[in-house]
């Protein structure tokens, strides 16, 4: 049997076009952060996050370099906006509102709200298309567990998912001028005694000052599934719900804090300040502030506060079940470019340069390489004078590819990825609630704490007159018809598992 022979120029037509099948196959393998936006008009998006510590004030110079990295592998530029995180949730509920252009969002403070009032793009078609690299960052598991409902609309970041709650940041410098041991300061009644002793010979240093809105955001041994208002007590050992400001646990910790407030050590405007705490610690007015430890919490609170912390747990180490959801990347629905905003996400859950750029800054005037394959600043710089000093590993879509700043052990990503697998675990890990059906409940239950959450769960008023007084206005609100509908949404969630 003859066979046909192809003129000259079919074969070179040929060869061509299987070039061009084995790049583009390439470039899924990859995860699709080949430059598919060569030789097209680069698409400008706009990147939202918060910042516990000062704004950097070279954020420009860092946008620039990664914008030089996604401009030529996927036509992108973006403009980063990093806002204090005491602002954040404020302003992001004006700029989805208003439609302001908004491409990519960081979810903390925002997941929730944002989901209820239908202002986040569904990513599963976004991210079979675009995010294959993100799918093999992140795996099946972890993607699922920010569904709601089925759907996804948040990305979780790669990170200690799991906290060592009731941890508490104290000046080293402070504790060693009382010579006071810090092996023996183990519980909370110990860190009470600390107080005690910074009090009466810093009278004029504010003792202690909580990193959010109330100690209450990391002093819980409770699974507040998603906004505390019908949670699972004992670390979420049961899919029990119940009435959080009616325990006994609630109760002690009103208790605790009360105390501490009539004993001086919370200040008088702590309800009404907006200064984040790591600059009140290097600026030198405040001694200790609450937090939750991680492997590598004191040298990341030491770089934030421009001075060495000491970091105590009382609680134990635990993974709520809105814990891998509770910081979510997510694609706003004001994105004209939902594409182009997933490709974007995707290099920065696999591109080292790009996530390491966002956390650190430029090398050589950022950071340097420095012994032991950690990094630091350079000569001359420091926390005070760097230009970018973001120090947020953890709020990042995959810390677990940065490197290691120095005071860390180099095993530090790996030692998290350990710290999440020993950890105790809610029971109900995995579990999203959906608010739709309960919004006015919920709108109207949050007017009420939030009249109340300050004042209460800082100490400012005795719990004994108010808290009575809260519960009575949270009941004609309606948080048992919410509490009936998380536990009725649970054991559906259950049931399914």
């Amino acid at each position: 049997m003859s066979r046909t022979k192809l003129p000259l120029i079919a074969v070179l037509c040929l060869v061509i076009i299987m070039a061009g099948v084995l790049s583009a196959c390439q470039q899924k393998e990859n995860g699709g952060n080949a430059a598919e936006g060569a030789g097209q008009e680069t698409v400008s998006l706009v990147m939202t996050m918060p910042t516990f510590s000062t704004i950097p004030k070279e954020i420009t110079k860092v946008q620039e370099a990664m914008n030089e990295i996604s401009r030529k592998e996927i036509g992108v530029e973006v403009e980063l906006q990093i806002i204090d995180s005491a602002a954040y949730n404020q302003q992001m509920i004006l700029m989805l509102a208003s439609g302001e252009k908004l491409d990519i969002m960081s979810g903390l403070f925002t997941y929730s709200s944002a989901y209820q009032k239908g202002q986040l793009t569904e990513l599963d078609g976004l991210l079979e298309e675009h995010g294959q690299g993100i799918i093999k960052a992140l795996g099946e598991e972890y993607i699922n567990a920010t569904r709601i409902n089925g759907v996804l609309y948040g990305l979780p970041n790669l990170r200690d998912f799991a906290s060592g709650y009731g941890a508490f940041s104290m000046r080293k410098d402070i504790l060693d001028k009382y010579k006071i041991d810090i092996a023996t300061i183990k519980t909370i009644e110990d860190v009470g005694n600390v107080f005690k002793i910074v009090h009466e010979n810093e009278p004029n240093l504010t003792t202690v000052a909580p990193s959010a809105e109330s100690f209450l955001n990391q002093y819980r041994n409770f699974d507040g599934l998603g906004n505390d208002f019908g949670v699972l007590l004992n670390y979420g050992e049961k899919l029990e719900v119940v009435n959080l400001f009616k325990s006994e646990d609630y109760k002690n910790y009103l208790k605790l804090v009360r105390g501490w407030y009539q004993n001086g050590y919370i200040s008088k405007d702590v309800t009404t300040t907006t200064e984040a705490v790591t600059p009140r610690v290097k600026a030198g007015s405040l001694f200790a502030y609450n937090t939750t430890w991680k492997p590598g919490i004191e040298q990341q609170e030491s770089n934030m506060a421009g001075t060495p912390m000491f970091i105590v747990q009382t609680l134990d180490s635990f993974m709520p079940g809105s814990s891998v959801s509770s910081m979510p990347w997510t694609i706003p629905i004001n994105s004209e470019h939902p594409d182009k905003a997933m490709e974007y996400l995707n290099l920065l859950y696999t591109n080292e340069d790009m996530m390491n750029l966002l956390a650190y800054g430029i090398e050589g005037d950022h950071y340097v390489d420095k012994t032991g394959g950690t990094i630091g600043f350079p000569d001359g710089i420091d926390s005070k004078n760097s230009g970018y000093n973001l120090n947020m590993t953890w709020l990042l879509p995959n810390e677990f590819i940065t490197k290691v700043w120095e005071g860390n052990q180099p095993s530090i990503w790996e030692d998290t990825r350990k710290f999440n697998e020993t950890a105790k675990k809610s029971a109900a890990l995995g579990f999203t609630f959906d608010n739709a059906k309960v919004a006015t409940e919920i709108t109207s239950v949050q007017n009420v704490y939030d009249e109340y959450r300050k004042v209460l769960e800082n100490g400012v008023v005795d719990p004994d007159e108010y808290l009575p007084e809260m519960n009575a206005k949270l009941d004609a609100a309606g948080i048992d018809v919410i509490i009936e509908e998380k536990q009725r949404q649970l054991d559906e969630w259950a049931s399914k598992k």
